[in-house]
């Protein structure tokens, strides 16, 4: 498997919250090499399916695909106007470069911002708020007209990068870098047979609602499910009490929403086979499709593991490529030792 190539390509593409259609298309196309069944919900979600001894056993795994951004609200004078789809910092924003997805294509533009010299002091100190922002994309109002439209999506104009370290930059990686754990799990267990059928879900819309995940847990109805999503890596200037070093491996979350058992087969998974590793304690909701997978029904027995990322929900979000290789070889342990632990759930 070709991580850098295959994440380089997962974040470069739309696909913000309800607007999942590029990299849905993708999510299915990676599936297909490794899955018996690949299919989509109408909530624009990716399932696929490896076929184990015992169909009435279901393991659900779970990356959302969905990514933060904009979405237009209108256009006037030739600029775009725009609110934000997920929790999106407005200090961030000033003068950086966008594409508006339109149908006709990615219209490169900057988000708008007054220079020094037109301010006075009182309002270079307030911070503009999104609805107030727009983006100058150089053209003339009817013809930006004619190319956007209310609905259509923005996303960051970031160039997914290698920095030194296997360090890999881009915007998006929260949380495609999950998704390719997932694929990276499926990987790990090529050639071997699972007890239990598993399902790979690469879910939508959990940046604003979780409805993929929801959704799709209420039509497999599987009886175990591990959420994989992004946790804040350590920075100096971060709260370390809030924060994992990258580098040193997966995040496995405990708390009142995950079952201790799912957890605990986890943890075994990783010690057994030295895989890296940090615990954390989540407690309530978790902020992630955990939290909405584990309501399900009358209930999904639900883990949550997660991979350390710097600077979530920017422009240029940072992960260690070592860290995703961690966390799908967890879980491919896990897969793997479930017949004789019963996943924890026994």
């Amino acid at each position: 498997m070709d991580i850098i190539k295959i994440l380089t390509k997962l974040c470069a593409l739309d696909g913000v919250s309800g607007r999942e259609g590029a990299i849905l298309e993708y999510a299915l196309e990676l599936l297909r090499e490794y899955c018996d069944e690949v299919y989509t919900s109408d909530k624009k979600t990716a399932v696929g399916i490896i076929k184990g001894e015992n169909p009435e056993l279901k393991i659900m795994l779970d990356a959302h695909i969905d990514r933060v951004g904009f979405i237009v609200r209108s256009v006037e004078e030739g600029f775009v106007r725009f609110n934000s789809r997920g929790g999106i910092d407005p200090r961030l924003l000033q003068s950086k470069e966008v594409y508006v997805c339109a149908s006709s294509g990615n219209l490169p533009g900057i988000i708008c911002s007054i220079p020094p010299h037109l301010s006075t002091a009182e309002e270079r100190e307030k911070v503009t708020e999104i609805e107030d922002m727009m983006i100058d994309i150089g053209l003339d109002d009817e013809t930006a007209k004619s190319l956007i439209r209310p609905g259509d999506s923005i996303i960051y104009a970031s160039e997914p990068r290698m920095l030194k370290n296997n360090i890999f930059a881009s915007a998006a990686i929260d949380d495609r870098g999950c998704f390719l754990s997932l694929l990276y799990a499926a990987e790990y267990l090529k050639g071997r047979k699972l007890k239990a059928d598993l399902y790979i879900v690469g879910s939508s819309q959990e940046e604003v609602t979780g409805l993929g995940a929801h959704s799709a847990a209420s039509i497999i109805r599987p009886d175990i499910a591990v959420a994989v999503d992004v946790d804040h890596a350590t920075t100096p200037d971060a709260p370390p009490l809030r924060t994992h070093p990258a580098g040193q491996g997966a995040v496995i979350a405990t708390g009142p929403h995950l079952h201790k058992g799912v957890t605990e087969s986890l943890i075994k998974a990783a010690k057994d086979n030295n895989l890296p590793f940090r615990i954390t304690a989540e407690e309530g909701f978790t902020g992630t499709n955990a939290s909405h997978i584990y309501k399900t029904g009358l209930g999904v027995a639900t883990g949550l593991i997660s991979l350390p990322l710097k600077y979530m929900h920017t422009p240029a979000e940072v992960v260690d490529v070592a860290d995703i290789e961690a966390v799908g070889s967890i879980l491919g342990e896990y897969l793997l030792t479930f017949a004789c632990e019963n996943g924890g759930i026994a």
